[in-house]
């Protein structure tokens, strides 16, 4: 039942957000992006699992001159991704796939480079997280890279202490989240894959947005935006900290 209200949310948020279906937070985007371009390797077969709207993996592969999968379980969103591959003239390089995460083989294939971007904190429990970094690890080649930008309860916990400090309203988890714990993912490391890079890649724009432009826009009375000028000025900034709830995590398999 859990899994059917969550599949008719996906839906419907691609029916009315379309290009912004995966979060409303596009400027989190632009960033998620920007990392992703930097890390993935040209020329690369990648896989994106929970890969929404497709516009994540569709750039890359533009972008990188990569060939893709990606894997959803919202039909919905898969069509929107097949449409934004065909206006691309990508759609012979990429293919999307509808399925479960928890049900992911290898029949998929074996990659250079895998990511998630805030899919598996959809899954309802540590442990069902846990299953698919392991099926993730299997689906890389030797050598292969899982790029792995997901929300953290440490972030987030560490920007509603500055936030409370202002007398803001704490910022909670929506929910159909799982959020993860830093402690509890540095264990997954093991001798086949290693955890190369913790990146606060949104560090700065968490601060600058979820509290200096927050209390800013509270004591002015002004309605909060996303692409207000004190957010657009955090993207030109480097990230310093470890402020907010979105990490990558990248990790290599040995």
């Amino acid at each position: 039942m859990k899994n059917k209200i969550k599949l008719e949310f996906w839906n419907n948020r691609a029916k009315e957000k379309s290009v912004n279906a995966g979060t409303d937070d596009f400027m989190l985007k632009k960033l998620e992006m920007k990392l992703l371009l930097n890390k993935v390797p040209a020329n690369s077969k990648i896989l994106d699992l929970g890969c929404g709207n497709g516009v994540t993996l569709n750039t890359i592969v533009e972008k990188k001159e990569c060939k893709g999968v990606g894997l959803d379980f919202s039909y919905k969103m898969l069509e929107i991704a097949k449409k934004d591959a065909v206006v691309r003239k990508i759609d012979n390089l990429v293919e999307y796939i509808q399925g479960d995460l928890l049900n992911v083989t290898n029949d998929l294939g074996i990659f250079d480079c895998i990511i998630t971007q805030r899919s598996l904190i959809n899954l309802d429990s540590t442990e069902e997280q846990y299953k698919v970094f392991n099926i993730i690890k299997s689906l890389l080649k030797r050598n292969g890279l899982y790029i792995m930008i997901e929300s953290f309860n440490d972030g987030l916990n560490r920007i509603n202490k500055l936030r409370k400090k202002l007398n803001l309203y704490l910022m909670e988890k929506p929910w159909h989240n799982t959020f993860f714990n830093e402690n509890d993912v540095k264990k997954w490391e093991s001798k086949e894959i290693i955890l190369e890079e913790i990146n606060y890649f949104a560090s700065t724009y968490y601060y600058l947005s979820r509290v200096v432009y927050a209390k800013y826009a509270e004591i002015n009375n002004e309605k909060l935006k996303y692409d207000s000028d004190i957010n657009k000025i955090s993207l030109m900034l480097p990230a310093e900290g470890n402020y907010g709830s979105v990490v990558a995590y990248i990790w290599r398999k040995i």
